[in-house]
């Protein structure tokens, strides 16, 4: 059995299930997959949805080091690849990972494992200087295959020089299936009791769900709640999630902010709160909580901001979900049309789940192993030329 090495920096709670459904989707096709990632560190630590512990095969030890007044992940791949002896790896696509530079160098020397990366294809939340894109294409282009997340990703990188034939589009998502499961038996007595506990009232609420972190704009989203609730009394924001930003969101709400802080949600309470508001308020860095939004019916009010990951891509405006601009008063404005117009949200929040399925777990799982069973098929060939 032909064995594949992931490297992750660490496991969060989303990718648990992919990695359980891939394993076994890749052993039907002839692969072993070994498993290796490090722990949260950072402000990444502090969002506590580290799973590393429960679902690598291997533990990697990390540490960052600046250079130049870049920070590079160090990790201790040697020895992985010593005791796996993998026949493919794939790492994230992340210039900082200085593991990645020794990967490509072992190849050119070695000429094995044949490695390749998934990711982005571009960079998307954060800004990045011409040198920084020219160095991420320039390893793209020299990994052997590419697990493009979106479409946009993938089209990115065929543009700047890798071969459409050694791209897999992976169309990056969650759980569906679960998710979709845990709404569907929420109860309308959980619903009741979450908006008495909370004080909501129907037709007035919003939830917030993620990194509560300064990535995630988390004050221009308490002041915008604070917007709209003087122009809807009554008005209620929910944030569920945990970071470094939580003590400014303690204290906005004891301050008197229309907001209610429940903290980190997952599984079936997720699936109450998703269930309990009208619409989901993610201003900033919108990723993988579109699928949460499309498979809930419960629409995103976002803005035209640059820190979108790539799946801000499954939303469209006016369809299912709403953009705005990234103004206080707009976006405030814009939320409170979007809640008052009850006929053109249940258009929309109708849409979203229809949208929904083509971001599939099952459809990522089966995207990414044919395209590791596609990269064998090339490399072999390829030897034999």
């Amino acid at each position: 059995m032909k064995r594949l090495l992931i490297l992750q920096p660490y496991i969060p709670e989303y990718r648990v299930a992919f990695f359980y459904d891939l394993r076994g989707a890749l052993q039907d096709k002839g692969f072993e997959l070994v498993l290796a990632a490090g722990r949260a560190q950072g402000h990444l630590e502090q969002r506590g949805d580290d799973r590393t512990e429960s679902t690598a095969d291997v533990l990697l030890n990390s540490r960052s080091i600046g250079v130049g007044g870049k920070s590079f992940r160090i990790r201790n791949v040697r020895s992985v690849l010593h005791k796996v002896q993998p026949d493919l790896v794939v790492a994230e696509q992340a210039i900082k990972n200085a593991d990645v530079y020794s990967l490509l160098m072992r190849q050119v020397v070695k000429g094995t494992p044949r490695f390749g990366l998934w990711g982005q294809g571009r960079a998307f939340s954060r800004p990045q200087g011409k040198a920084g894109s020219l160095l991420k294409q320039w390893v793209t282009r020299r990994s052997d295959w590419f697990f493009a997340y979106t479409q946009e990703g993938a089209d990115y990188v065929v543009r700047y020089g890798v071969p459409p034939n050694r791209v897999t589009l992976l169309n990056n998502t969650i759980d569906t299936e679960q998710l979709r499961l845990e709404l569907d038996n929420v109860s309308e007595a959980e619903i009741d009791d979450f908006r008495q506990r909370h004080a909501l009232i129907p037709g007035q609420t919003a939830l917030f769900l993620g990194g509560v972190d300064a990535t995630k704009g988390i004050q221009f989203l308490l002041d915008a709640a604070e917007e709209v609730a003087k122009q809807v009394p009554g008005f209620r924001l929910v944030i569920a999630g945990s970071g470094s930003s939580s003590d400014l969101v303690r204290r906005r709400q004891q301050e008197g902010a229309p907001i209610v802080f429940v903290g980190r949600l997952d599984g079936p309470g997720k699936a109450v709160a998703l269930r309990s508001v009208d619409v989901m308020m993610i201003p900033e860095w919108v990723g993988l909580v579109a699928v949460d939004s499309l498979v809930a019916g419960c629409p995103i009010i976002t803005t035209h901001h640059s820190s979108h990951s790539p799946e801000f891509s499954y939303l469209i405006d006016q369809s299912n979900s709403f953009l705005f601009a990234h103004q206080e008063n707009a976006y405030a404005d814009g939320l409170v049309r979007v809640m008052r117009d009850s006929k053109l949200l249940s258009a929309v929040a109708q849409q979203a789940v229809r949208d929904s399925w083509s971001y599939t777990l099952a459809g990522m799982v089966e995207s990414f192993s044919q395209g590791v069973e596609d990269w064998w098929t090339s490399s072999v060939l390829q030897s034999k030329l």
